[in-house]
């Protein structure tokens, strides 16, 4: 992606940084703590695949391909006390010219538009980026809430995919939402 996507962005209410490896422990314990809201939804929501030794593997893994220029991760942090309240990030899954953003929040975040803005910067992050012609959000067809964000935002719901199922309230069909504009959304 060129430009580079920033390493951080301040939304002033939270704070999108790219993970470091001192991270891990405050990931483990976010994600940890919402198994039963997550677990529905990621495969790795589950106490046997969130180890603390995972979710290091995870940032390692965020930090090489943000380092070859791939893709670019962020933690969602509450600025007053350093609390890891998601995860969000430009994937390089679909083109060379469109990104997937992918995103969770803690259960605790959720209700008061913090999505809603997130997603909006992060598209127009990704818009920024002379390559990127593109953004598209994935959700799966029965999680309502995760949805109602690209909708919200003026996404286009270009097609409806049956994909496999990988957790438990998966319906085998994945909405595929795309914007080609900046949305303009301002922070706040």
């Amino acid at each position: 992606m060129h430009p580079p996507p920033p390493d951080q962005v301040d939304l002033g209410e939270v704070l999108l940084r790219a993970p470091s490896p001192e991270d891990a422990e405050a990931l483990f314990t976010a994600t940890s703590r919402d198994l039963g809201h997550l677990g529905p939804w990621m495969a790795w929501a589950t106490p046997e695949a969130n180890t603390l030794e995972a979710r290091a593997a995870f940032i390692d893994e965020c930090r090489a391909k943000t380092t070859a220029g791939q893709e670019a991760h962020y933690l969602v942090v509450d600025p007053a006390d350093g609390r890891v309240l998601g995860a969000c990030g430009l994937h390089d899954r679909i083109s060379d010219e469109g990104i997937e953003i992918g995103y969770w929040l803690a259960s605790a975040a959720i209700g008061h538009g913090l999505m809603t803005r997130i997603l909006a910067t992060l598209t127009d992050v990704a818009l920024a980026c002379e390559d990127i012609t593109r953004v598209e959000v994935h959700c799966n067809a029965a999680n309502a809430p995760s949805n109602g964000v690209p909708r919200r935002l003026g996404f286009t719901l270009e097609r409806v995919e049956d994909t496999e199922v990988t957790a438990p309230a998966e319906s085998g069909r994945t909405q595929i939402w795309v914007r080609t504009d900046p949305v303009g959304l301002e922070p706040g």
